[in-house]
């Protein structure tokens, strides 16, 4: 795996990894586009957002955010708790492999209290012109009416002795999500393109050059919307329609992003391997929405900008010590975040009446160090990381009469350490026993924080660590490859949301931070065993609870928003003759029965048992492979819960059937 700072072997990680290849991704891509699918169903342990408003998913690892990279680098921030784009913005096409780390690390620092989920994007691997092309249609077949959607990509490359390029574009029309009821699912219909480019240049003995660039952007169409007024713990939210009349300007509503990573490889420098990176992430909301509130339409307009500017290095080093030897990795990371959100008024869009969140920037410089010692079938690993953090609310848009509005100063520095300490044994040539202790941390949401505080220096950021503790067996037997983890975590003063108080009853009311005591646990296994070279037999399980609770409460069950339910995903792969290659996936969740009858007095609520099943069939034509995918085969209903650890709750049918087919070339 490439994401552990230093390109490592699998083996040698004393945390549970999943390494998604370009054959699995493109199988799940016949069924859906969505990447968060795809590892719902491949990586155990994840809790994967359905929702279709992906600017206010989240993605848990155990239970805790992930921390999005791409080819290595951070793309969700500090500032507040990150959205599902960081998985969205680049094309799925484009991908050649997706690392999962579950489990923190003191690698990454603040922000990955969970792991990582780290997308790598294609590459030229030959000197022979590579050509990648991919055409997609999908539909719901029970109602067609707006779901229609298309997906379109072209890529280039080729390798030389000393350099080689990368190019590729796609485009997505997203149709409408429709449930089994012939129904919407609340979300966005839009269009989107989108663009990947990789030029590596080798200097010889001076090293490797890599520039990646990533450029995004998404224009929002037809929003299905939920009348808000009437979602609560005992309605459910069944009246999805499209609010009359439309934003008046809705039409500058988008999303763009654009991604430069500029890296440099050196084999020898002093004895020592060298990696350099120098990265900037820019990403802009333009959200131009109406929704349905109270009996009336109210129109919301905001314009986010969330920026980040980076430096990475690493260094490693291996020393021989008798018949063992250790590798010290080292290194500094400097990161500087922004991140801005007037409120504009309803009409023009243009003059600021208040703040999401007024302009907030963090500074950090963290230095870690993490040692590797082996000694005959032991590897020993450990490292600490210690980080410092100054912040401050600027300036931007300032006007002491404007509601949310942050007096402008410096907030109170603060500094993180985190360790790690981890050992892995070699039980045989295949199987090996891992495990060990891991710290992660978050930091409350600044943004929100900040918005309407009239002193700076009051505001505390202060990272809750969280203590991660693992035990796992992996490798293989026979035709048998499997792996299982057992986990628990806890943490005082974990990072949440809650709704602000002060604006109940209100059309717009902004989430504030919350500060939680968090106790997760739980289990893992995944297993392949292949029958023959044709027919593969696999399963992933996980097993995953916790509870909450706010000062002076009892605690709280967490639910399926934030700890997917005990769950199986069960495959089969064939090929009944050869190169038609089949594959049938059912996940089951079991029912849960957490909640006290005071608790469902509160809103909360058990989800009931359900089985999902995909498949997916594919066969050579012509220079490319034709596939038929569909997800929700048997048209099942389910209810989606979301924002249930915040306190609100947001129950709606799920999407139904859909059918996808796709033409895939390679040349």
């Amino acid at each position: 795996m490439t994401g552990a700072r230093t390109e490592t072997e699998i083996s040698e990680v004393a945390t549970s990894v999943s390494v998604a290849e370009e054959e699995a991704i493109a199988e799940q891509l016949t069924i859906s586009t969505n990447i968060g699918k795809t590892l719902d169903v491949l990586v155990p342990g994840l809790t994967v957002s359905q929702e279709e408003f992906r600017s206010g998913c989240s993605t848990n690892i155990r239970g805790r955010p992930a921390q999005f990279l791409i080819n290595g680098v951070p793309t969700n921030d500090n500032l507040r708790r990150s959205s599902c784009r960081g998985l969205y913005n680049v094309n799925p096409f484009a991908l050649e492999r997706i690392e999962v780390q579950r489990g923190a690390t003191a690698l990454f620092g603040a922000g990955a209290p969970g792991g990582a989920i780290n997308l790598i994007t294609r590459r030229a691997q030959s000197q022979a012109l590579e050509i990648d092309l991919a055409a997609q249609s999908s539909i719901n077949p029970h109602a067609t009416s707006g779901s229609l959607e298309y997906n379109l990509y072209a890529g280039a490359g080729q390798a030389f002795s000393a350099w080689d390029y990368y190019a590729g574009i796609g485009y997505q029309d997203y149709g409408a999500r429709r449930n089994p009821e012939d129904g919407f699912v609340p979300g966005s219909e839009f269009k989107s393109g989108s663009l990947v480019t990789s030029l590596g240049w080798d200097v010889g003995s001076a090293g490797r050059l890599r520039f990646t660039g990533l450029y995004f952007r998404e224009d929002p169409g037809t929003v299905y919307a939920s009348d808000f007024t009437a979602v609560s713990g005992e309605r459910f939210a069944d009246n999805i329609f499209v609010v009359r009349p439309p934003n008046p300007r809705a039409d500058q509503a988008q999303v763009e992003q654009i991604l430069l990573i500029l890296s440099y490889d050196v084999p020898s420098v002093l004895g020592h391997a060298l990696h350099l990176s120098l990265f900037m992430h820019d990403e802009e909301l333009i959200q131009r929405s109406a929704d349905f509130f109270a009996g009336d339409v109210f129109y919301f307009n905001s314009d986010a900008e969330n920026q980040r500017q980076g430096f990475r290095s690493t260094a490693s080093r291996t020393f021989g010590i008798g018949e063992g030897s250790i590798e010290a990795i080292y290194g500094v990371d400097l990161l500087r975040q922004r991140y801005y959100r007037p409120q504009l008024d309803d009409e023009t869009a243009s003059d600021v009446v208040g703040f999401v969140s007024p302009e907030v920037t963090l500074d950090s410089l963290a230095l870690f160090v993490q040692p590797k010692v082996r000694a005959g079938r032991w590897l020993f690993t450990g490292g600490v990381r210690y980080e410092t953090f100054r912040g401050e609310v600027g300036s931007e848009g300032f006007d002491p009469s404007l509601p949310g509005v942050a007096a402008p100063g410096d907030v109170p520095d603060f500094d993180l350490t985190l360790f790690n300490l981890g050992a892995v044994y070699d039980l045989t040539d295949r199987l090996q026993l891992y495990g060990g202790f891991s710290q992660g941390a978050e930091i409350s949401e600044f943004g929100r924080a900040a918005r309407g505080t009239a002193d700076p220096s009051l505001i505390n950021l202060n990272a809750a660590a969280s203590n991660q503790y693992e035990l796992g067996i992996r490798g293989g037997a026979g035709r048998v490859d499997f792996s299982t983890a057992l986990f628990y975590s806890q943490s005082d003063e974990a990072a949440s949301l809650t709704f602000d108080p002060s604006c109940a009853g209100e059309p717009f009311c902004p989430l504030i931070p919350l500060r939680l005591d968090q106790e997760i646990y739980g289990a893992e296994a995944t297993a392949d065993w292949w029958l023959s070279d044709r027919t593969v037999l696999g399963a992933i399980l996980t097993y995953q609870r916790g509870e909450f609770t706010e000062e002076g409460a009892t605690p709280v069950d967490f639910g399926s928003d934030t700890l997917s339910p005990p769950r199986a995903t069960l495959y089969i792969a064939f090929e009944p003759i050869a190169k038609w290659r089949n594959r049938i996936q059912g996940t089951y969740f079991a029912e849960t029965d957490y909640y006290s009858a005071a608790q469902e007095a509160a809103g909360f609520r058990d989800s009931e048992a359900l089985f999902l099943m995909d498949l997916t069939s594919s066969y050579p034509l012509g220079p490319g492979m034709l596939s038929l995918g569909i997800s929700n085969l048997l048209n099942r209903k389910y209810v989606n819960v979301t924002n249930q650890a915040s306190g609100d709750f947001f129950y709606y049918l799920s999407e139904g059937m859909r059918a996808t087919l796709t033409y895939q070339v390679r040349l």
